[in-house]
């Protein structure tokens, strides 16, 4: 909050880096950290032999207050959203409780725009990314080269980065010189992709490390090639991988505050900063009324995903079979 009235109130990007560089430091620090404990882990390698099933716990002083501590954990999560969607019918909060949908006609009717423009920006950056990320999740888990270390870091180092510190990074880089991207939607784009894209290379890549190579190599010798290999067997294992990545890619996308507050312009204002100007101003019924849509629009969304991915990456059962010596001759 300091950096960004440092930045858009005295336009200070001098003391807003410097403020930004300090948050660098222990959120790379805690990144390298992270890499390092996680390459020591092993992962279990799937086969797709059958397995064990899980065993599930039977012990009732264990079971039941466990699954009481969760409902109460539940019940408190449920009480906070509940608490925002009331907000959002009431006339006044803390004042007035008399139901009403005036709420949502003031916030649509003064920020339609910026409701379109978070999904419509959201859901091409999250198509971008999650595209990305498991072409760069296959090659770096999949294949061998020099510098593969180099780029398997480098793709997902964006995560570590605060999102105030993108921010910052993004004007210095693109407000001067002959690519001037400030204040337009390719800039939006872009932050949302390579800051949500991580998730989606990560994911991707511990999927692709638990599958073993001999299933590929069992299809190869069923006739199929490569590229039929990649795309009816190896696809359709990445299909969760690809959905979890899609999904939290649009979740942050039209739920990012601090990577783009320094970057929306009245042409291109996302409906975050405007719950942010509300909030400001006391208006929190319309708040309340955005962040109402927003949950619903999610589940939405994630709804058509699950299915689009369903539809596209289903495993099909039909494998060329490989050419007998007699057809070949022919």
């Amino acid at each position: 909050m300091e950096v960004y009235q440092i930045i858009n109130g005295t336009y200070d990007m001098r003391k807003g880096s410097v403020l930004a560089l300090l948050m660098l430091v222990p959120a790379m620090v805690a990144f390298l950290l992270n890499k390092y404990w996680v390459n020591k882990k092993s992962f279990v390698t799937v086969t797709g032999k059958p397995t064990q099933a899980r065993k599930l716990i039977d012990e009732a002083h264990i079971k039941w207050p466990l699954f009481i501590f969760c409902m109460l954990v539940a019940a408190v999560i449920i009480l906070f959203y509940g608490t925002v969607v009331f907000g959002s019918f009431v006339k006044t909060w803390g004042y007035d409780y008399t139901l009403t949908l005036d709420q949502y006609t003031r916030a649509l009717q003064q920020g339609w725009d910026s409701l379109r423009n978070s999904i419509i920006l959201g859901l091409i950056g999250a198509l971008i990314g999650g595209l990305l990320g498991m072409v760069i999740a296959y090659i770096t888990a999949k294949r061998d080269y020099y510098g593969k270390r180099f780029i398997e870091v480098s793709s997902v180092l964006m995560f570590a980065v605060p999102g105030t510190v993108l921010g910052i990074a993004y004007i210095l880089a693109f407000n001067t010189g002959f690519l001037v991207l400030t204040g337009t939607a390719t800039i939006l784009v872009i932050v949302f992709v390579f800051r949500n894209m991580p998730v989606a290379i990560e994911s991707g890549t511990t999927t692709l490390l638990q599958i073993d190579n001999s299933i590929e190599e069992a299809s190869t010798i069923l006739g199929a090639d490569t590229g039929y290999s990649f795309r009816r067997i190896t696809l359709p294992m990445l299909k969760n991988a690809f959905f979890s990545g899609i999904v939290y890619s649009f979740t942050k996308a039209i739920t990012a505050v601090s990577a783009v507050i320094f970057l929306v312009s009245p042409r291109w204002k996302l409906v975050t900063s405007n719950i942010y100007s509300l909030f400001d101003l006391a208006k929190y019924g319309q708040a309340a009324a955005f962040v109402t849509m927003m949950v619903g629009i999610l589940l939405v969304f994630i709804g058509l995903f699950n299915t689009v991915i369903n539809l596209l990456l289903a495993p099909r059962s039909k494998v060329p079979q490989a050419k007998t010596k007699t057809e070949e001759s022919k």
